[in-house]
């Protein structure tokens, strides 16, 4: 199956050069076997999700020159299952978009190991279980969001471990606990929707918002 594969893309390599398509990407086979994995977990097909494919007609996808993948924006579908544990394979990966499926189970660890991700929005899904600790080697994370899903625990002190952050998305959810003050570590953060916590009487705003205050621009409290 892999050198067929090898094959496929050499071919296709080959078409590209003789009808002089600069734009035409093979897909690398390490990358397209996690895009079968993620169709196999989620029950459906995706067009040019396929060894030996082109990235320029592969849906919802980016490569770069390498055929390695650096965008996944799969938004508003009705898949269901949950994210492969392969998903860390994807090494140039930058944005992560599942915005609005049915996919549930916990995060996989392994996202851990995409250090080029700057965006990962897994909003309106059904995932569940507690944040990966291994999120603290996402150190050029920018955007983070958990909204509307079934997540619970406590929030790891690894999220204070990431730099870039300036969006940080976590309510509609099932997290435990105060706000954590190492929030306050976040110096680029600048929009925090927290979760239902600030609005729970018998819990005290936390004193990290004093210090977020200069830099904050907008704090998202539960149905404003």
């Amino acid at each position: 199956m892999e050198r067929a594969g090898l094959q496929l893309g050499a071919l296709l390599l080959l078409m590209c050069l003789a009808f002089s398509r600069i734009d035409c990407v093979p897909l690398a086979n390490s990358q397209a076997q996690v895009l079968l994995d993620c169709q196999r977990e989620w029950n459906t097909t995706i067009e040019g999700w396929k060894i030996g494919g082109d990235c320029n007609n592969a849906t919802s996808v980016t490569c770069d020159a390498q055929g390695m993948i650096t965008d996944i924006t799969l938004e508003y579908n009705s898949f269901s299952g949950t994210i492969p544990a392969s998903i860390g394979k994807l090494t140039n990966l930058r944005t992560l978009d599942l915005l609005e499926n049915g996919l549930s189970g916990p995060v996989p660890s392994t996202i851990g190991n995409l250090l080029a991700l700057t965006s990962l929005i897994l909003s309106q899904n059904s995932f569940s279980g507690s944040i990966p600790d291994s999120f603290i080697n996402l150190t050029n994370l920018v955007f983070l969001s958990f909204w509307r899903n079934n997540m619970s625990g406590p929030i790891p002190t690894t999220i204070g471990k990431l730099p870039a952050l300036t969006n940080l998305i976590l309510n509609y959810n099932r997290f435990t606990g105060p706000i954590p003050d190492f929030i306050s570590e976040l110096t680029q953060l600048r929009s925090l929707q927290p979760t239902d916590w600030l609005n729970t009487s018998n819990i005290k705003q936390p004193a990290v918002f004093v210090e977020l205050r200069p830099w904050l621009q907008r704090l998202y409290r539960h149905n404003s």
